[in-house]
């Protein structure tokens, strides 16, 4: 079991997954918002972040690059979820240091294989 912060500001992907995680045995906090997302992110230190790349107060660009600036943070794996799925977009998760970028709509298997390996 993996506590995973999830950030997501869509409710319906945001329920979806955590039943999802929840129902495979892991432990699930939630965010709406990146802002949320981040103050959660220090005050609870998950084993995994799964993150909307566009949101409101913060980006998940924005939180991941933040955490690297954290000793305790810095190694935390984070996996982006995203509509935009441009080549520069995905570059940019994966320079910032994500595990995993999946595009929307993605695949809720793809998405559990991603949260057991890291």
């Amino acid at each position: 079991m993996k506590k995973v912060l999830l950030v997501e500001d869509t409710p319906s992907i945001r329920e979806n997954v955590a039943e999802y995680l929840e129902l495979s045995g892991h432990d699930v906090l939630i965010a709406e918002n990146g802002q949320e997302g981040w103050e959660l992110l220090q005050a609870e230190k998950p084993d995994l972040v799964i993150c909307d790349v566009k949101m409101p107060k913060l980006s998940g660009f924005e939180i991941k690059e933040r955490a690297n600036q954290e000793d305790e943070l810095k190694t935390t794996p984070f996996i982006f979820l995203s509509a935009a799925a441009q080549k520069a977009d995905i570059a940019k998760g994966h320079s910032v240091g994500a595990v995993a970028y999946l595009t929307k709509p993605f695949d809720m298997n793809e998405l559990l294989s991603w949260v057991e390996k890291v």
